[in-house]
């Protein structure tokens, strides 16, 4: 039975503050689980060059669910899905949340609002004008906040916006357009490769990975996550090669 394994980034599989961003344990089984012909890919909150610019050498994703689900592609990047939100719902939150770092991905760029760092680059830029945006595809936008009661507060407030889905991921938030989650990513995914339900598995660590953790019976999550996220997930394991060793195992 050919398997396909969903992996989030952040705290699963990519540890930024790491000497070692990547676990050797983790890559030998992500090797192994490919070797017999099963997919593995990544489902998360960041752009897609936020992955591809982190990516490790010893493997490649089979496919790419970024954005929380809005942009959906295969392993040589070719489109599946993708939705966009508007430029209007984006100035609105900007305005509320004007001394809040921001983070909004477009099609091809990363811009930074608030933000403490200066970038230089051609696909992430510093935003000092809205009028930057005029003509942008965007994808997603982010907040980050100091606490993760201020993100959740934050949720509540931006609920009254009905063309988007906000998704807490510890103290940041990430929003998309309506209907787009780590779950309908998933979806996407597993009816381009035309697979049954029983035949996908994921592995996540927060909040932002729940709508996934429920849709899937192989769901995987760490024994140090949020006690919420435990709940929803089927297995509870330390690390990620533990959940592809139990995956095999019912292979």
């Amino acid at each position: 039975m050919d398997l396909l394994l969903a992996s989030d980034f952040d705290g699963t599989l990519f540890f930024e503050h790491q000497l070692e961003n990547y676990r050797r344990d983790d890559i030998k089984a992500i090797q192994k689980f490919q070797s017999l012909g099963h997919k593995f890919g990544v489902c998360t909150g960041r752009p897609l060059i936020g992955v591809t610019d982190f990516a490790s050498p010893d493997f490649k994703f089979d496919f790419y669910i970024v954005n929380s689900g809005a942009i959906v592609l295969d392993r040589d990047f070719k489109l599946i899905s993708k939705k966009e939100i508007t430029l209007t719902t984006v100035e609105k939150v900007m305005d509320s949340y004007n001394d809040v770092e921001m983070l909004i991905a477009t099609e091809n760029e990363i811009y930074f609002v608030n933000s403490k760092n200066d970038f230089s680059s051609d696909f992430i830029i510093n935003l000092t004008s809205k009028k930057q945006l005029l003509d942008k595809t965007i994808i997603s936008f982010s907040l980050m906040f100091k606490t993760e009661k201020e993100a959740f507060s934050a949720k509540q407030d931006l609920q009254q916006y009905v063309d988007i889905e906000i998704f807490q991921n510890k103290t940041a938030l990430d929003v998309v357009a309506k209907d787009c989650s780590k779950k309908s990513g998933l979806e996407a995914i597993a009816n381009y490769y035309q697979l049954d339900k029983n035949d996908l598995a994921c592995i996540g660590d927060s909040y932002n990975d729940i709508s996934m953790l429920e849709f899937v019976d192989n769901s995987f999550t760490f024994d140090y996550s949020p006690l919420e996220v435990q709940q929803v997930a089927n297995n509870v394991v330390s690390h990620l090669d533990q959940c592809i060793e139990q995956l095999l195992q019912k292979d």
